[in-house]
């Protein structure tokens, strides 16, 4: 339940930030980290001084990363698949946020890949599956 709850935030997050886009070129600024790479690490990076409004950046682009974490296992589950990543009990949310960042920063031939991607790549190769012996 509080799986699914998560997934609904993202998506309604996802839906409103994506209201009303043009169809052109997307622009940098708010909400560019759905885009690319790129994009999430110039506006999820923490400034340098704390403030509200980049605590609440800083909030968005992390439910961001869970929701796509959690709508990937929702799918693996739905098509009876398995996922590209095993977390383990002790990930939490600050940690998959931490393995994003760490990717895309170590990664910066990739950074123009989308958002979504990434953050899947990231968690793959973070918590690889080791096949049962």
């Amino acid at each position: 339940m509080k799986n699914t709850k998560r997934l609904l935030l993202c998506l309604l997050l996802v839906s409103l930030s994506s209201t009303g886009q043009p169809a052109a070129a997307p622009k940098a600024g708010l909400h560019d980290f759905l885009r690319t790479g790129a994009g999430f690490l110039r506006e999820c990076s923490p400034p340098d001084v704390p403030s509200p409004e980049g605590t609440h950046i800083g909030e968005e682009c992390m439910v961001y990363v869970l929701g796509v974490a959690d709508g990937a296992a929702a799918l693996a589950n739905r098509n009876r698949t398995q996922l590209p990543y095993c977390l383990t009990p002790e990930v939490d949310a600050l940690h998959l946020d931490a393995a994003v960042f760490a990717y895309i920063k170590t990664s910066p031939e990739r950074a123009d890949a989308r958002t979504p991607d990434l953050i899947l790549e990231a968690l793959s190769g973070f918590w690889p599956c080791h096949p049962s012996k």
